[in-house]
């Protein structure tokens, strides 16, 4: 039986000149965000054409039924903007508190390519492919000197991502968040119910690629159990706090249908766990990825803030989380790490 945690501090402070100036910098991110990442994806840009191949960035490939999509060549350039990114948040913000750092990579799909049966045959030989190793080995050396590295490559497989779209599944993710947990001294022991959506088959982000044909179909499920049922959700979308929902079971079957976790893109999210199984908190760093994820922390931790650097500038921080001692995570993708320049 979990104990109930019956108060803490809160790690957000608004006021309404701040509420004014995170509508202003909304604006502005949504107008950057617009032209960099088209219908709120994590894609990849598509200006890099591979002399080897013809392929390009963005290009989609057909992968034992997988929709996926070339991530090329590395731009160690970008995941060392990233990594100073990462480092400037750390020395404002965190380096005189009594945090525990860490950070993680989440792999794209095609950094499972060769366990495929299309590798194997040599469907892919035309494909051209960097390895997640290259990029943890930027991302490790970088951050030695003030985060936890955590490997979670290992604990997914190409079946835990789903057919059409390059996210990963909430239901796989059990093994990801328990090695995560366990980085901070943590001990994942997660149940849940696994309930079906509405919609199926679930139809992702690769829907007008003319492979659609040649994939499988996705059906999509999110959890649930008492711990997660308690949890309230705060969202900070348009600069006033606003109730929200960790699943946005009303929204419609489309492209953007992975926005039923959390409701989509937001700058600033806090999940409040009443029945976690300690008072710690959680400050975590993400792009899309996390907003699945994110629910497994509410077992352990009582609060749970998520910040989005691509609509949240990191320059103003302290205007909205109290720095106290915080577990902090930052979990990014191949995708985005390779396009770190839309991180603020």
């Amino acid at each position: 039986m979990k104990k109930a945690f019956t108060g803490h501090a809160s790690a957000l402070r608004f006021t309404q000149n701040t509420a004014a100036l995170l509508a202003l910098l909304l604006l502005c991110a949504s107008v950057t965000a617009c032209t960099q990442t088209p219908d709120d994806t994590d894609s990849t840009d598509t200006s890099v054409t591979t002399e080897e191949t013809g392929m390009k960035n963005g290009d989609v490939f057909v992968m034992d039924g997988h929709l996926s999509e070339v991530v090329y060549p590395l731009k160690e350039n970008m995941v060392n903007y990233a990594v100073s990114l990462f480092s400037t948040i750390h020395s404002t913000y965190l380096a005189d508190g009594n945090h525990n750092v860490a950070i993680a990579i989440v792999p794209a799909k095609n950094q499972f390519a060769e366990e495929s049966g299309s590798y194997a045959d040599g469907t892919l030989s035309d494909v051209p492919f960097f390895t997640y190793e290259s990029m943890a080995d930027i991302v490790r050396e970088g951050t030695a000197s003030f985060a936890q590295y955590i490997e979670l490559k290992s604990t997914l497989s190409l079946s835990d991502y789903y057919y059409t779209d390059m996210h990963w599944k909430q239901e796989a993710l059990t093994d990801t968040a328990a090695a995560i947990c366990s980085a901070f001294g943590l001990e994942l022991s997660f149940t849940a119910d696994t309930n079906t959506f509405t919609t199926h088959p679930f139809v992702g982000s690769y829907t007008a690629d003319p492979l659609m044909a040649d994939a499988k179909q996705d059906t999509m499920y999110y959890l649930t159990n008492d711990i997660l049922n308690a949890v309230t959700v705060t969202d900070y979308q348009n600069g006033v706090p606003q109730p929200g929902v960790l699943y946005n079971t009303e929204i419609k079957s489309d492209a953007k249908t992975y926005d039923l976790f959390l409701s989509g893109p937001m700058p600033l999210q806090v999940l409040e766990s009443p029945n976690a199984a300690t008072d710690r908190e959680l400050i975590l760093f993400r792009d899309s990825f996390g907003s699945s994820i994110a629910p497994y922390f509410c077992e352990q931790y009582a609060k749970v803030t998520l910040v989005d650097l691509r609509y949240l500038n990191s320059g103003v921080l302290a205007d909205f989380i109290e720095f106290d001692d915080q577990d902090v995570l930052f979990l990014y993708s191949t995708h985005i790490l390779n396009t770190a320049m839309i991180l603020k």
